[in-house]
């Protein structure tokens, strides 16, 4: 028998002796994930603000797929929380920045973003989105929009690296499909950005502009058209080779 059998028969002898390994590591991401996911709710439920962010942290460091259980449990279990969660949510989608990116369910994250970003109210808006050209064609458009066209336009040109390129999309968006219009803090001062540091050096400052942005439930948005279309290009900004 040549070494390479050999080896092969050692190989299946050890798998089926040995319990496998990753069906235990999958019951212990599951379970945690549960349990952040449990964590997150118990603190919408209760108003709990500082105990929100404790279960932001949890699921953010010790969970894979944890949003997506947390969102999903949310949209089941939770249809209203007090002004001070919302506010706290927004500035966790704030900075997160990509938060859906993390969740593999849009419509759970469009339902659990009712609940929990402060609601919109007003008339219908004007906006654009920096998508690829990939989200154009499955028709499966992200949660934010803006309604300043150079934001969307920066975002377009950031996804040319993307296959097939990006676009600049243009709507109208009814009043029924709009979450939240994103308020953003105010940029900090120099003052404040020296105080901070010096009160906690290893601090990481991000610093905010206004992207006029606004929450969207896709499903409640009528024409999208194309405004735009940006070719790709590699990394170093050069077309890409077809």
């Amino acid at each position: 028998m040549s070494d390479k059998r050999q080896n092969w028969r050692k190989a299946v002898a050890i798998t089926h002796k040995a319990p496998y390994p990753f069906a235990e590591q999958l019951r212990k991401e599951r379970r945690a994930a549960k349990a952040a996911a449990e964590s997150f709710v118990r603190a919408c439920r209760t108003g709990d603000v500082a105990a929100l962010y404790a279960a932001v942290n949890l699921i953010n460091e010790t969970t894979v797929g944890g949003w997506t259980v947390a969102m999903r449990a949310v949209a089941r279990q939770v249809q209203t929380v007090s002004p001070e969660i919302q506010q706290a949510f927004l500035a966790v989608w704030i900075e997160s920045k990509v938060l859906r990116l993390y969740v593999s369910d849009d419509l759970a994250l469009c339902a659990a973003a009712r609940v929990l970003l402060p609601s919109y109210q007003g008339p219908g808006v004007r906006m654009f989105r920096g998508a690829s050209a990939g989200e154009r064609r499955q028709r499966i458009y992200g949660l934010s929009w803006t309604a300043n066209v150079a934001v969307a336009e920066k975002f377009a040109r950031e996804r040319q690296v993307w296959r097939g390129g990006s676009v600049l999309l243009e709507t109208l968006a009814p009043p029924e499909a709009i979450i939240c219009a994103v308020d953003y803090p105010e940029p900090f001062t120099q003052d404040e950005i020296e105080r901070l540091r010096s009160e906690y050096p290893n601090i990481q400052i991000t610093d905010f502009y206004e992207e006029r942005e606004y929450v969207v439930d896709r499903r409640h948005l009528n024409d999208i058209t194309v405004v735009r279309r940006y070719a790709q290009v590699g990394r170093s900004g050069a077309p890409h080779a077809r």
